[in-house]
């Protein structure tokens, strides 16, 4: 049976509370096998006051099954989670959390209670003070054991603004107040947090304890996280997707006091799963776990929109392709039209497949409508020579070096006139050959591209990396 005294851990978020321009708003966060489920519960069918959150492991023995309910003072603020668990003998009340807030609206102080008997009384297991500067910053807070300072903590920040340590000293009931733990923070140039140290103390200097490893998409949103050892062993990793036709400011995601149900990473857009990592003692680095899924309620308005993708981005000619629209929004009645219908099977329905006749880029364009409003969407799908004819061209020419940095030389006598192509099908350059050709690329961004090379009227691609 698992304990349910609740984190005495202390989290900076507050809570999100509602708006009106939400299109969205989170319902359920489970692992995809279904074993780990969180539920939430709204006062309003179409609204953001979030009342309940229902938790339920069935991978716990016995099965964990609890409710948190949310109260709130007129004001919106969060003033108690209280946590129900369901027992034999029903549900009973296990443990509960009291917020006060200051003048400047910002929590003041936690109170923990618990209670393992009738679910009627309630042991007060110490209270959290916090301390702010005039800017609303908090600058410390203090735990409190029946009025014994029994752990203080002091927060810094840099010249950004940014959180920079919490120290934190504790007086394990001897009179003297010792460092207990530190953790740093470290940002990137965009001032999104890289890396998080968190060191105990040995006595006489700091201890690494654990390290915490952020990556971003070029965005901003948080794709990865990965938690490691003091000697760098990687023990957890999760991989964060988006759905980047969303963005997160549009949906009601609930961010408790205590950082639970679940905790969020760092987003401009909906956030739609994460991948499970963690260290297999048997192999020595990381195994998958598996997913979990994020799920959303449509609470408001939304814009027409559509995205596209093709089931593989280059093929061989004579091969299929499947492209899929994916509309959302609107009235919810769409219909599609596709460009280069000759070699769709058909143009009208939401994931046709295409046959390309010819080799080269063709670039499929989706057009949804809803009856009242249209919107577009492209994919570019790279045809390739996959037979001698290929062969032959790219056996009497040489391209190089690759990966490439400021320039790539083709070297050719049979191949008569070349395009680079970046990843969305367009033309960036093109040059005649003759002989030994020299292609400028630095100004190019880094990434992947393809070179088109033109033969006695027959054409392949070949792939360049630009780093």
């Amino acid at each position: 049976m698992r304990k349910f005294l609740l984190s005495l851990l202390v989290i900076l978020t507050l809570p999100i509370f509602a708006q009106t321009d939400y299109q969205y708003r989170l319902s359920s966060f489970m692992s995809e096998d279904a074993t780990q489920t969180f539920t939430y519960y709204y006062s309003d069918p179409m609204g953001t006051d979030l009342r309940g959150v229902h938790e339920i492991d069935m991978e716990s023995d016995p099965v964990w099954e609890l409710i948190d309910s949310l109260h709130y003072d007129n004001e919106g603020r969060i003033i108690q989670i209280a946590t129900h668990q369901n027992f034999d003998t029903g549900w009973r009340r296990v443990c509960w959390i009291d917020y006060t807030y200051n003048e400047m609206g910002l929590r003041e102080t936690r109170k923990n209670y618990n209670d393992f008997n009738d679910g009627y009384g309630g042991v007060l297991g110490g209270i959290y003070y916090y301390y702010y500067d005039e800017e609303g910053k908090m600058t410390g807070w203090m735990l409190d054991f029946d009025n014994y300072e029994f752990q203080r903590a002091e927060l810094t920040y840099n010249e950004d603004g940014l959180l920079e340590s919490e120290l934190v000293m504790q007086d394990p009931f001897i009179g003297v107040m010792e460092n207990y733990t530190l953790t740093e923070y470290y940002y990137d140039e965009n001032n999104n947090v890289s890396e998080i140290i968190t060191s105990s103390w040995a006595y006489t200097d700091w201890a690494l304890n654990s390290l915490q490893f952020y990556s971003y998409d070029e965005v901003g949103n948080c794709t990865e996280v990965v938690s490691a050892t003091p000697d760098g062993i990687a023990q957890e990793k999760r991989v964060y997707k988006y759905d980047t036709n969303v963005l997160a400011e549009n949906v009601f995601y609930y961010s408790n006091p205590e950082n639970k149900f679940p905790a969020f990473p760092q987003m401009y857009n909906m956030v739609t799963s994460y991948e499970s990592w963690m260290f297999n003692q048997g192999s020595g680095g990381l195994s998958y776990v598996g997913d979990y899924l994020y799920s959303y309620e449509v609470i408001g308005e939304v814009d027409l929109g559509v995205t596209i993708e093709a089931s593989a981005e280059e093929i061989c000619l004579g091969e299929t392709v499947q492209l899929n629209a994916n509309a959302f929004g609107g009235s919810g009645e769409y219909t599609y039209s596709w460009t280069n219908a000759e070699i769709l099977d058909d143009a009208t329905i939401q994931n046709p497949t295409a046959t390309p006749a010819e080799s080269g880029e063709i670039t499929f364009t989706v057009t949804v409508s809803d009856g009242e409003n249209t919107v577009e969407a492209s994919v570019t799908v790279i045809v390739l020579l996959c037979d001698g004819v290929e062969e032959q061209i790219l056996n009497n020419v040489n391209i190089y070096p690759n990966p490439a940095q400021d320039f790539i030389m083709i070297d050719s006598e049979s191949v008569e006139f070349v395009e680079v192509i970046d990843i969305y099908g367009r033309v960036i350059t093109s040059a005649e050959i003759n002989g030994e050709t020299r292609i400028e690329m630095s100004d190019f961004a880094d990434g992947i591209y393809y070179v088109r090379l033109h033969s006695n009227g027959a054409t392949t691609i070949q792939k360049v990396v630009k780093n």
